[in-house]
């Protein structure tokens, strides 16, 4: 529905094809998970949550995570989870995020607080690609009086 009406709007056309990337799958570390019994998710000492939840869920999903990481500076690459890991957990975690700062990177600060590790694998991945797009037409104010001659 919504690629029709980017198509009728901005006469979008687009393909898709399946590419091998580089990505980094989100797995158990060797000593196996740690979740502390936190009530929340708190990042870098900020408890978590999107602006369209009302209130910090108990916990994220294994998924969740993997898509906060992929969007880490030291990472920027998708992350798949591959845990095997059901349900939310509620967890701490703190890491560096400027140079200078005393605390892990995102790697090292994953295995030692969570028990849970990025792995860098190659991976098909859905990519879309943008073929031909115009900028819209204005559309009448509605609001506005139309003066007929």
């Amino acid at each position: 529905m919504v690629r029709s009406l980017f198509a009728e709007q901005f006469k979008l056309q687009m393909h898709h094809r399946t590419k091998t990337a580089w990505a980094y799958a989100l797995v158990i570390d060797k000593n196996g998970p740690r979740f502390p019994a936190a009530t929340n998710v708190i990042i870098n000492g900020a408890v978590k949550q999107t602006t369209s939840e009302r209130d910090a869920p108990p916990g994220w999903t294994m998924p969740r995570l993997a898509n906060y990481l992929a969007n880490v500076k030291e990472v920027q690459h998708p992350v798949l989870d591959r845990t095997n890991l059901d349900g939310a957990h509620g967890f701490t975690l703190s890491y560096s995020t400027r140079e200078g700062d005393d605390r892990p990177d995102i790697f090292s600060a994953l295995r030692q607080q969570l028990g849970l590790k990025l792995e860098p694998i190659n991976t098909p991945i859905e990519m879309w690609f943008v073929d031909h797009g115009e900028k819209p037409m204005a559309q009448p104010d509605p609001h506005t009086p139309t003066v007929l001659q």
